[in-house]
């Protein structure tokens, strides 16, 4: 470790112990808060921005593997892989809520909802063709099966 490395983590040091020795304050404000690990490193983001409150943790090769937002329209949880790529997202907007999953080439691959008139999953190709579709409604289950150019397979009832 470098002398300007050591001068910075003892003036770190000496800081905390001060505010230590102050009252308590009981609320913090800011416009936003960035969180640095021991290396300097980026790991936590947050920050109100036009749409709502957003939180953003990344791994130590700073790359963002999660997130959480509070928009006008609902909050989302997204997940991402360890190159930075959204994998999943958890969901709740006016209609409810829901789960998307995508594949490594960033290709929504299956949604599962859950609406008023009951649950649906719908499951695509590599070429983001809806080959499956499953849901649930009051008047009963249905069930769709589809080629790669849409047309219907199976369809109950």
């Amino acid at each position: 470790m470098s002398a300007e490395q050591q001068l910075e983590r003892l003036e770190r040091r000496v800081q905390a112990l001060q505010s230590q020795a102050q009252p308590a304050q009981h609320e913090v404000r800011a416009k936003g808060f960035v969180l640095d690990d021991e290396n300097g490193k980026v790991r936590a983001w947050l920050s109100v921005l036009k749409d709502g409150p957003a939180l953003l943790l990344y791994d130590e090769n700073g790359k963002p593997r999660a997130g959480l937002v509070v928009r006008k329209d609902g909050p989302g949880l997204t997940l991402a892989d360890e190159n930075g790529k959204r994998s999943a997202l958890l969901d709740v907007d006016k209609d409810g809520p829901g789960l998307s999953l995508w594949d490594e080439n960033g290709e929504l691959r299956a949604r599962l909802v859950v609406l008023q008139d009951g649950p649906g999953l719908t499951l695509a190709d590599e070429n983001r063709k809806c080959r499956a579709l499953l849901f649930v409604r009051k008047d009963g289950p249905g069930l769709g099966l589809y080629d790669e150019k849409g047309r219907v397979l199976y369809r109950a009832p």
